[in-house]
């Protein structure tokens, strides 16, 4: 598993303990409905708090908003975890 995936699970995984599964599976579905401009995660939390615990957890490293490479790393991340819809559907 390459790390964009290992933070967009920790991610979903650290989110789910914030919102509430429950929450999770309503944020996982107003994103599929697509006409969004953001994530709906924010609906329920600050889902960017919840981002840079992941990215923490995963690297061992807090993130750097000034680094393009971490930067980077949000974004594949996010955007991960949003297409697999949080993962809710399937073993984390």
């Amino acid at each position: 598993m390459n790390i964009d995936e290992r933070v967009a699970r920790k991610f979903s995984e650290l989110l789910a303990g914030c919102i509430g599964a429950e929450n999770l599976k309503r944020a996982a579905a107003r994103n599929a409905k697509g006409n969004r401009a953001g994530c709906a995660s924010h609906d329920f939390c600050d889902a960017n708090m919840v981002m840079a615990e992941a990215i923490l957890a995963a690297t061992g490293a807090a993130v750097d908003i000034q680094s393009d490479s971490d930067a980077r790393l949000w974004g594949a991340s996010w955007d991960i975890a949003r297409e697999h819809g949080f993962y809710t559907n399937a073993q984390r």
